[in-house]
């Protein structure tokens, strides 16, 4: 008889730091209907108090020495640079020596604003202090 132990295997989670807020109104999107949780805060995000709990929590919680932050839409970057670069301070703060090579960022976008290229070569530079520091 084999023992079931749920937690030898990594634990991921998506993050949506912008909820259903979008710059977008895809037919075909599932998360849309999500808004209605929020009327009485239509571009409801998450707050960077959140953020810390969250990091400290999924960090603290991980049975394996790898961390997956995948931050998926709506729209993630209807959240600022600054938003994401607090995530990468936060995770460097909580995860001590694992910051080079054991914490993994992933981001899904639309890519469909002007600024993305901007973005793009921001996140990559966000990116590239983390791994040098």
């Amino acid at each position: 008889m084999s023992t079931y132990a749920p937690f030898a295997k990594p634990l991921y989670v998506m993050l949506k730091p912008v909820g259903a807020v979008c710059n977008l109104a895809c037919d075909y999107c599932y998360y849309l209907e999500k808004s209605k949780l929020y009327q009485n805060n239509p571009k409801h995000v998450m707050s960077e108090e959140l953020l810390e709990k969250f990091i400290e929590e999924y960090i603290n919680s991980q049975t394996m020495p790898q961390v997956m932050f995948t931050w998926h839409g709506g729209e993630t970057l209807m959240r600022p640079l600054s938003f994401y670069k607090k995530a990468m301070e936060l995770q460097k703060k909580y995860a001590g020596t694992l910051i080079g090579d054991y914490i993994c960022f992933f981001m899904e976008k639309n890519r469909n604003t002007v600024e993305d290229k901007a973005l793009y070569y921001g996140l990559q530079a966000l990116l590239e202090t983390r791994h040098s520091s």
